[in-house]
């Protein structure tokens, strides 16, 4: 989500292991005071988190959703 009410944020949203390597990653430019969505599949959520990088950052917030395999949310999980 962009905090920003004026202006379009450009960020990379990265999904890391518990290692800190990046399992997947794509970059966005979001709208004043809206959101955007990035879809990842994995075997398992299990030791994953998100954060949002670049110049922006400190103007978005970033959260993951775990699912299980029926689409269900499980979890919702606040990035860093």
């Amino acid at each position: 989500m962009n905090l920003d009410p004026k202006k379009s944020v450009s960020v990379l949203i990265e999904i890391l292991n518990v290692a800190g390597d990046v399992e997947a990653a794509a970059s966005s430019t979001i709208a004043p005071g809206q959101v955007t969505t990035h879809f990842d599949s994995s075997s398992t959520a299990l030791g994953r988190y998100c954060r949002g990088a670049g110049s922006d950052a400190k103007k978005i917030r970033v959260s993951m959703t775990a699912r299980n395999f029926g689409l269900e949310p499980l979890a919702v999980i606040q990035g860093q």
